[in-house]
């Protein structure tokens, strides 16, 4: 259908012009390409020798619900467009295949996803839980149960907080039909139910006019989704945003605490700026969970990709306090700003790596 496709494009080229907004191509390559090996190298070396690490400890029906509340995420995508509540909604035909097109394309690519995930994991299912085929294919027809009930949920008149409690039942339900109904008879029930939902869908959104509403604030849910996750990483487009009044009192360090002035200022706006602090710790964080998963050659590599990570992230802050228009005003020398900051990121780095060390150490003595 031309309308979908032109739809479609224009959708995949404004994704294309936000993501070239945050960096140019060489950025991407110089991230993606190490990140594509790594994960390849780490996944070679843990799944595929069959060293599972930290999923060892973790009981079957956790990481069933887990795993069925993670291929829950997505919507239907219906491409409606509030314009079309005046014109499209006259031409049943155009507006029909619209949405059958849109029902199509979201199942594929979730049903892909699932497939994909699933794959992975497969070594998983096979030796860590000692599933069967057979069941691991139950877990992926309840997968898309779970993302098919999912539908009807978010296009409810609830409110959000009771929507995301029945997004949490979903997988619970799922998880404990896996677990009680046999695997043959559990197959029977999900693929009738995949069918009745996607019936009722139809039914209900396809052949409907009066659910453009609701398809139209879930269709947009999910643009604006993917649009404000884009512009939390962008610190250009972040720049749009309108200004908020800081007039607070800070909460804490509002004495002296280091002698040197130009020190003090870089370690204060650090700590109370909660973009640059919370940033840090996130980078930190992300990484504790991994000492549990890769083997110890690997761990050393991350120790010491951490220090260059931490390294890296304090220069651009840094940086980025030097910029601010306040020192217009307030002139610091090079030659104090240079020396504070040496200060500032030997103190900041040094004592984050000795706890990561610690941690390493810890992670390789008790487990």
């Amino acid at each position: 259908m031309k309308l979908f496709r032109k739809r479609l494009s224009r959708q995949w080229q404004f994704n294309l012009t936000i993501f070239k907004s945050i960096a140019d191509w060489t950025v991407w390559v110089y991230l993606c390409i190490p990140a594509a090996l790594f994960s390849y190298f780490l996944y070679r070396e843990t799944i595929m020798q069959k060293q599972f690490g930290l999923l060892e400890w973790v009981p079957f029906e956790v990481f069933l619900f887990v795993l069925f509340y993670f291929l829950q995420m997505g919507i239907i995508r219906s491409f409606l467009e509030p314009a079309d509540q005046l014109f499209l909604i006259q031409q049943k035909a155009h507006w029909r295949k619209l949405l059958v097109s849109g029902l199509i394309y979201s199942l594929s690519l979730q049903i892909l996803f699932n497939v994909l995930v699933l794959g992975m994991l497969f070594l998983v299912f096979i030796h860590l839980y000692h599933l069967t085929v057979l069941e691991i294919m139950l877990i992926f027809c309840l997968s898309v149960t779970t993302y098919l009930w999912k539908q009807f949920i978010v296009r409810t008149d609830f409110r959000e907080w009771f929507q995301t409690i029945l997004q949490l039942l979903l997988p619970l339900i799922m998880t404990a039909l896996f677990l009680v109904v046999p695997t043959f008879l559990g197959m029977f029930i999900s693929c009738a139910i995949i069918a009745l939902l996607l019936a009722l869908y139809i039914q209900r959104y396809v052949f409907r006019h009066h659910s453009f509403d609701k398809l139209l604030r879930a269709d947009r849910a999910q643009y604006y989704l993917l649009v404000g996750t884009v512009f939390s990483l962008s610190k250009e487009l972040q720049s749009m945003k309108a200004p908020k009044k800081t007039g607070k009192k800070p909460r804490y360090f509002t004495k002296r605490i280091i002698q040197d002035e130009v020190v003090e200022l870089i370690v204060k706006t650090f700590i109370r700026n909660k973009t640059y602090k919370w940033a840090y710790l996130r980078l930190i964080g992300i990484t504790l969970f991994l000492y549990f998963v890769l083997p110890f050659w690997a761990q050393i590599l991350l120790v010491i990709a951490t220090h260059f990570m931490l390294k890296g992230y304090t220069n651009s802050v840094i940086t980025e306090m030097r910029e601010h228009p306040i020192h217009v005003i307030f002139q610091i020398s090079a030659e104090r700003w240079n020396a504070a900051q040496l200060t500032v990121k030997s103190k900041l780095i040094r004592s984050i790596m000795v706890f990561v060390i610690v941690y390493f150490i810890g992670v390789n003595l008790f487990f």
